[in-house]
């Protein structure tokens, strides 16, 4: 089997998984040997809802742009920070004042919706690493907003993104 095929199927593999922990099959995606689906792209920054005028001037809302995300059984592939060994993943239902670590100004819900939310709970993949801890907020099946920086980041299907 080529290297192509056998990437092109491990990604089969991941959506599948990854689907199922959005659905709530039990299991990590590191019990079950597999992975989230890919490839990712950052396709979208903008300042975080909490960023205050002046802390917006320091921003750099292109630092992950174009940067490619893809989630395998123990690492989140990325040249970019987000990018990790050893992960872990874990499947959440957060509310509106969970998302982003709390950060969302109140009232919370309106601020969720103002960035597209319009279910609650929203379902979450969290990725544990040593670099950290990540939450990979679902919009809609293929949509993801993670706040890295200030910045609130969109990944989408690198398929979809022109």
């Amino acid at each position: 089997m080529t290297k192509e095929i056998s990437r092109k199927m491990r990604g089969i593999a991941g959506l599948m998984l990854f689907l199922g922990l959005l659905s709530g099959a039990p299991g990590s995606a590191a019990e079950r040997g597999a992975n989230p689906p890919g490839p990712w792209i950052v396709s979208e920054g903008r300042p975080a809802p909490w960023v205050t005028s002046l802390m917006a001037e320091t921003l750099d809302e292109s630092m992950l742009l174009g940067s490619p995300v893809e989630f395998w059984a123990s690492e989140v592939s990325s040249p970019s920070v987000l990018g990790c060994r050893d992960a872990r993943y874990e499947r959440v239902q957060l509310s509106a004042e969970g998302l982003f670590q709390g950060h969302l100004p109140p009232p919370a819900e309106s601020s969720a919706t103002d960035l597209g939310f319009s279910t609650f709970p929203v379902p979450t993949v969290r990725v544990t690493c040593a670099t950290g801890v990540y939450d990979y907020h679902q919009v809609h099946r293929d949509k993801f907003l993670i706040a890295v920086d200030n910045v609130i980041w969109t990944l989408v299907p690198a398929r979809s993104n022109p």
